[in-house]
């Protein structure tokens, strides 16, 4: 659930910042310099595109991080209460406190996934720019 929050959040803030008409236009450009029927691959388009991957994939764990590392941190905690008191039983307490730690979490750096969506969007713009560029007529 908190995932489609983000997602919606995150495509409304693309068009809020006119990510479409900046993702029309490269296709635009890419078309004009690139004809249909014309297109050969460089040889390092695979190390670009191995980058440009790993850039993806350290944006995704940099915004999920918060979220992990309080998960984490509970889970230790109840780890170490566990063995202290073994009489809680873990599920009735633990389940929903990690859900509310877990949405107070999520709204508290819910602003801080704004600021650094500016930052996502102009990764990606520089990666399919970048992609584009291996690309030889």
């Amino acid at each position: 659930m908190m995932g489609n929050v983000l997602n919606i959040m995150l495509i409304m803030l693309f068009f809020l910042v006119d990510g479409h008409t900046r993702l029309i236009e490269i296709i635009y450009l890419t078309l004009e310099r690139m004809p249909l029927g014309t297109l050969v691959f460089s040889p390092t388009i695979g190390w670009t595109a191995l980058e440009i991957f790993m850039r993806a994939f350290l944006l995704g764990v940099m915004m999920a991080l918060p979220i992990i590392a309080s998960g984490l941190t509970i889970e230790i905690g109840f780890g170490m209460l566990m063995k202290a008191v073994p009489q809680i039983h873990m599920f009735i307490v633990g389940i929903p406190l990690k859900m509310i730690v877990g949405i107070s979490i999520f709204a508290v750096t819910l602003p801080v996934y704004a600021t650094f969506s500016n930052r996502i969007f102009s990764e990606m713009f520089i990666g399919i720019e970048r992609m584009f560029a291996n690309f030889v007529n």
